[in-house]
């Protein structure tokens, strides 16, 4: 079984992963839009544009995105609130240090607590 401090490296190394994901996700998104908009500009109407380029499947891979990179960011917290714990900071001084409020760190500990049950 890895260690806690394992986890916290491989929840950082999945938190990147999404990041790139998501960024790459943006691009594609950013790119269809400037492409809307151009196609706008150039007289066509926004009913011919949903037509020729559906918006929903970029809508749901970005949407998709955003949630993966979210419950990567909230393990990754969790993780490390664990190991800190451990290390022997108090809830507070990972609060303090983290700019959260005590309240917020309270929960991580008690999730990632949970999740080791």
């Amino acid at each position: 079984m890895p260690s806690q401090r394992e986890l916290v490296l491989r929840s950082i190394e999945e938190f990147l992963a999404e990041a790139a994901a998501l960024r790459e996700a943006l691009r594609r998104t950013e790119a269809q839009l400037r492409a809307v908009s151009r196609q706008i500009v150039a007289g066509a109407t926004v009913s011919d544009v949903l037509v020729r380029a559906p918006q929903s499947e970029p809508r749901r891979d970005l949407s998709e995105r955003m949630d993966a990179l979210e419950q990567a960011r909230l393990r990754y917290r969790r993780f490390l609130v664990a190991v800190a714990q451990d290390e022997g900071l108090s809830l507070g001084e990972i609060a303090r240090r983290w700019g959260f409020s005590r309240q917020l760190v309270s929960r991580y500990a008690k999730e990632a607590a949970e999740a080791e049950t």
